[in-house]
């Protein structure tokens, strides 16, 4: 008989699909913990030097990969960030997108770069049946759900960037998690 997931965690990952609710008090906690690491640094460092380590490792990142790669482009700053770079250093990548409903408007800068550079941008609409199997084939797996509610979406992005063949899907997923820009972080 095949397992199938527990109805209130089910529609708990449901609940997820525009954005992850995490309770206050380890959010409180969270966030101050990584405001005092960004305050530590930024006085150690000035704006100039932070944004040419940034560059310099992004650039060092992109520049090693040699197959035909794809972004994950979810219309968020980090994802579009690591587009344009790319589009800046001549790799043409290209972009992937899951076209969640509450992401359009990002989504229309992704197809501004995409048109500026000559690249594609690919979109599809997420499947939730698919989403309800992989969960059910990860409890199997591993005994527990994925500890990010976004799993289930990136395995979709992932399988379908492989349906195109491309070799690499590259993630950009938490530089807007630190700068607190996600709603789970507001």
């Amino acid at each position: 008989m095949k397992k199938t997931l527990k109805p209130k965690i089910d529609e708990a990952f449901d609940n997820y699909t525009c954005g992850y609710v995490v309770p206050s008090k380890i959010l409180l906690q969270k966030k101050s913990q990584i405001i005092n690491r960004l305050r530590n640094f930024r006085d150690s460092h000035n704006e100039k030097e932070i944004e040419d380590n940034i560059f310099k490792i992004v650039d060092k990142a992109l520049l090693s990969l040699n197959q035909r790669a794809v972004v994950m482009c979810g219309g968020g700053v980090d994802s579009t960030f690591l587009l344009l770079r790319a589009a800046e250093l001549s790799l043409n990548f290209d972009a992937v997108s899951a076209a969640t409903g509450n992401n359009e408007d990002g989504l229309l800068l992704v197809d501004e770069i995409c048109s500026h550079y000559g690249l594609k941008h690919y979109k599809f609409k997420p499947d939730t049946e698919n989403k309800r199997a992989f969960l059910n084939r990860f409890e199997a797996n591993y005994g527990r759900l994925p500890n990010d509610p976004v799993v289930p979406l990136v395995s979709q992005i992932t399988d379908f960037s492989k349906s195109l063949n491309y070799g690499l899907c590259i993630d950009g997923q938490f530089a807007d998690t630190i700068f607190f820009a996600n709603p789970q972080n507001k």
